[in-house]
């Protein structure tokens, strides 16, 4: 009775914990600072961010270097969510996009067009549009 009881508890936590964050691995170039939609990224050892998940506009990112200034930007593979349409209340609306977290997100190298999408010549423009709406 007490293990039901336990199992009861533990696994609407687990999948609380487990619908509201979404995880990337990422590679940065070095002395360069990722900000994905106006969250500063900041991965482990191995590379690996938590964070919490995207709306239906996805995740635009910017290289920033050490004088502030906007080296690079564009736009991060992300996917469906599927928790997110269980999830109360409406995640679907709010919450339904995360990152690919088992594939890396290389930055080092000019984009692929599939996982990293570059503005062309590193414009923020897009990044400027959705914050004046």
């Amino acid at each position: 009775m007490k293990n039901t009881l336990h199992v009861l508890v533990l696994v609407p936590l687990l999948m609380f914990m487990a619908a509201c964050s979404t995880t990337g691995r990422f590679k940065i170039p070095e002395g360069q600072k990722l900000m994905v939609t106006d969250r500063a990224v900041a991965p482990d050892a191995l590379g690996t961010w938590n964070t919490s998940p995207f709306g239906w506009g996805g995740a635009d990112y910017h290289l920033v270097d050490s004088s502030g200034r906007t080296t690079r930007s564009g736009k991060l593979k992300t996917k469906f969510r599927v928790a997110s349409i269980f999830w109360p209340p409406f995640a679907i609306i709010y919450w339904p996009k995360g990152l690919a977290g088992d594939q890396v997100y290389d930055l080092t190298r000019p984009g692929d067009g599939n996982m990293v999408q570059d503005n062309a010549g590193g414009s923020m423009e897009p990044v400027r549009k959705a914050k004046n709406k």
